[in-house]
């Protein structure tokens, strides 16, 4: 996921009105998606598709980087969490959608494990991390918390197992949910981030495992597509042989692009990529029509790739910026995200539901492929 400034606040807010009876909506498809307070457009696609979701995650806090200085609160802010915060909250009650936040461990200028790992290796400061948790969710009214910590060392696998088991346990006591965001992996990875996250076991005590579909190309990488299909079936492959996952997959999908300025060799990286959103003034198709970008969907590599891809369903094109500098944009939009949908139908029998980063200018024409993919696969008219 991406950067999020924080500010310290005290640990508990004012309460949330009482769940209301659930939305109905046709077909059995659970859908979440992740709101970035930072990101325009967020709120406004949640109040125009609310009917649509069955769980939405306000990223709204931190771990705090401080977190061991005396005088500092245990979880802060992101930034601009305030935003909509509380139309967010009475839209959600209203129509009964789960509103479980999400937390995570940003640091200085990434996801950071430091101060993590300190608390969970620990068999009393970990305890103490639970009650925080499990303090933030019911003194808010919240239905539960999602939990995305991520870049965690390998070394932690144990750790962040218990921390997890201990921290479902409590939210189960008081009918909390616990949802936990993993990296996307095709095997059982031993690197860090993928390395820490052992599904079977997260499994066990967690409600979802939100799978992080995307970022097989990533913003300091070369480019290329976020979610190519066939890297995203074998992720689905991998999962379909841990029973312990069954019915408790989300598997989350990608509404952002990004856009390269194109290396010009192997060791001459270029600056970080950009993010492209579908819509906006610096959006892919602002770009795309300014620059008469050509839009293909093919399986290039983009040199120096050797990555291995053979479905890519995003379309990009490339144009040259005023400066005369090659850039590569790849982004997402309706047609890109029904085939990943087609693919997910083949796995509903280990597929919960769906979940997307990040709400905001986005194509809009995503959430009738999202309505009618969950019509269809319940057959309903």
């Amino acid at each position: 996921m991406k950067r999020f400034p924080f500010f310290l606040i005290p640990l508990v807010i004012t309460g949330c009105s009482p769940v209301n009876p659930p939305v109905h909506v046709k077909g059995d498809l659970y859908v979440a998606a992740w709101y970035a307070a930072y990101a325009s457009g967020g709120y406004d696609t949640f109040k125009d598709h609310y009917w649509l979701f069955d769980e939405i995650n306000p990223v709204w806090y931190n771990l705090n980087p401080d977190y061991f200085e005396d005088g500092q609160a245990p979880i802060v802010h992101t930034y601009n969490a305030e935003k909509d915060k509380n139309a967010i909250i009475t839209l959600a009650r209203k129509h009964g959608i789960k509103l479980v936040p999400s937390i995570q461990n940003w640091g200085e200028n990434n996801f950071d494990d430091q101060v993590l790992v300190k608390i969970i290796q620990d068999p009393g400061k970990r305890a103490k991390h639970v009650r925080e948790i499990v303090d933030l969710v019911t003194e808010n009214g919240y239905d539960g918390i999602d939990i995305d910590y991520e870049a965690l060392r390998t070394s932690a696998r144990g750790d962040f197992s218990a921390f997890i088991a201990e921290l479902g346990e409590e939210l189960h006591k008081r009918g909390k949910l616990l949802s936990v965001a993993v990296y996307a992996k095709t095997f059982d990875a031993q690197w860090a981030g993928a390395g820490a996250q052992d599904w079977a076991e997260l499994a066990k005590y967690a409600d979802s495992l939100k799978i992080m579909g995307y970022d097989f190309h990533w913003s300091t990488q070369h480019p290329g597509p976020l979610a190519p299909l066939d890297w995203l079936e074998k992720v689905l492959i991998y999962a379909q042989g841990i029973p312990e996952v069954k019915g408790k997959l989300i598997v989350g999908l990608p509404l952002y692009g990004l856009n390269w300025e194109a290396w010009k060799t192997s060791d001459d990286r270029g600056p970080a990529a950009s993010e492209a959103m579908y819509e906006g003034d610096k959006g892919a198709i602002a770009l795309r029509n300014k620059y008469k970008g050509e839009v293909k969907r093919d399986n290039t590599r983009h040199y120096p790739c050797n990555c291995n891809f053979s479905t890519n369903v995003e379309p990009y094109f490339i144009y040259y910026d005023e400066a005369g500098k090659k850039h590569i944009v790849y982004y997402q939009d309706a047609k890109a995200t029904r085939a990943r949908l087609e693919l997910i139908k083949k796995y509903r029998h280990l597929v919960k539901g769906i979940t997307f980063w990040r709400l905001g200018r986005e194509d809009p024409e995503i959430w009738q492929v999202v309505a009618e993919y969950s019509k269809s696969i319940t057959g309903e008219k």
